[in-house]
């Protein structure tokens, strides 16, 4: 997966689009189950996946698409595995234990589902606004909204934790640290590490692979002059490993993707801020037609 070259999802693709879905109306159920809620009308949670698949499809859009979607569940896939079979043993899948890990897929699938569903690159409060969006999707869905659920019985933010822990785990992709981890329980945490890291894994992807998604963040930010560009971007992605002559950074939270992929995130980051420095940016000769997957 990590030398996957393509990020643009096509349009037309049903069967992409119908495995997202899927993916959806099992996060909803999940989350029905973990709070006793009776059957909730798809109507409402159909309504708004196709909302989430339009945000994702603005054309304006290069590397923040339904395509990033896909890549990132399939790491929390497979980290999530990795954690289950440290963590939980065959007796778990009938005790409390096992349905604290099943809610917290559920709210790591929310986190992915809506983390960029507000993206605008002149935006500073692209994270706060996507926190807000899955808010307004709450109160709809899950909050004084009669005709949402087939009984009269509720659930609202404040009887599940797990609506707080979703815009706590949005709203720390602003600094993609632990330091964004504000007001979080500490079984929180290893989720939200993997959540993170999944959303960064493009990071650690072959030096092919990670041009392309270079050119694809400068198409976003095609309106910033080139020089000014190339020098922000080598800010950012300095942030990323550590000041120079300062203390160095991990790159991922987990141990599994350090072990995986931080040599070559690093690798990485460091060669496209070198190329930044002489006024490049990687993969700003490739043709958009290698991007189609």
């Amino acid at each position: 997966m990590a030398s996957r070259q393509e990020f643009q999802f096509p349009v037309k693709d049903e069967d992409r689009i119908k495995s997202l879905r899927h993916r959806w109306d099992n996060c909803i159920n999940t989350v029905l189950k973990v709070t006793k809620t009776f059957t909730l009308s798809t109507e409402y949670t159909a309504q708004w996946f196709d909302k989430l698949v339009d945000l994702h499809s603005d054309t304006e859009r290069s590397y923040h698409t339904l395509c990033h979607l896909e890549e990132v569940f399939g790491f929390v896939d497979l980290l999530m595995l990795n954690y289950e079979q440290a963590n939980y043993d065959s007796s778990d899948t009938i005790t409390s234990n096992f349905l604290n890990f099943d809610a917290y897929t559920a709210i790591i699938d929310l986190s992915v589902f809506f983390h960029d569903a507000i993206y605008n690159p002149k935006s500073g409060t692209n994270e706060e606004d996507s926190a807000e969006l899955f808010d307004q999707f709450v109160n709809e869905v899950f909050g004084d909204n009669e005709a949402a659920l087939s009984a009269p019985t509720k659930i609202t933010k404040k009887e599940w934790s797990g609506f707080k822990a979703v815009k706590n785990f949005i709203i720390a992709t602003k600094s993609h640290s632990l330091d964004g981890a504000v007001d979080m329980r500490n079984e929180e945490i290893p989720y939200l590490q993997i959540f993170l890291d999944a959303d960064m894994a493009v990071l650690g992807k072959s030096w092919e692979a990670y041009q392309y998604y270079a050119s694809l963040i400068r198409q976003e930010y095609k309106y910033v002059p080139h020089d000014l560009y190339c020098e922000k971007r080598a800010e950012i992605l300095q942030s990323f490993i550590g000041s120079v002559g300062g203390d160095s950074k991990t790159v991922y939270l987990n141990e599994h993707m350090r072990e995986a992929l931080e040599d070559r995130a690093i690798a990485n980051l460091k060669r496209e801020i070198a190329i930044l420095q002489k006024g490049d940016i990687p993969g700003s000769v490739l043709t958009k037609a290698k991007f189609d997957c």
